[in-house]
């Protein structure tokens, strides 16, 4: 995400470089809109910066959700351990639904939303009875926050 600023950074110096060097019109009296061209650029460099940025923060690593999870359940290590597999199997086959290029959203949706279901299902068969009982009720909220997002949008 650094590189894409940097990189946004240098476009919006290079066109501005070439925006001050064709400056004036005529006898030079009159220099070009400059003001209204840099906001413009600025407005879509932070635009597609906050997209990515919202795009990552959606996808928090294995290791991340793990240990969330191991606070919120207590997990032992041996679970912790078995967690992380699960979650980075799932990382992959995620990996794998997208790169399919499936231009059907509903498909990807399906695939996504069983992909979802059979990991809970691996971690479920790790954890004991009180943390099963724990963990659907985080299963049931993150649903919940998936529909409030769906509404939104």
């Amino acid at each position: 995400m650094v590189e894409d600023g940097a990189k946004a950074i240098r476009v919006v110096g290079a066109i501005e470089k070439r925006t001050h060097s064709n400056s004036s019109i005529g006898n030079g009296s009159r220099p070009m809109k400059r003001p209204f061209l840099s906001t413009t650029l600025i407005v879509l460099f932070l635009g597609a910066l906050a997209s990515t940025a919202s795009a990552q923060m959606m996808r928090i690593s294995a290791e991340e959700r793990t240990q969330q999870l191991k606070d919120s359940l207590s997990l032992n290590d041996e679970q912790v351990k078995k967690v992380l597999v699960i979650y980075k199997d799932t990382d992959e086959k995620r990996k794998e639904i997208f790169a399919t290029g499936s231009e059907d959203r509903q498909l990807r949706m399906e695939a996504m939303r069983s992909l979802a279901e059979k990991t809970d299902a691996k971690i479920e068969e790790v954890l004991t009875p009180e943390q099963k009982v724990k963990y659907k009720e985080l299963v049931k909220q993150r649903e919940q926050r998936r529909l409030q997002r769906m509404r939104r949008d």
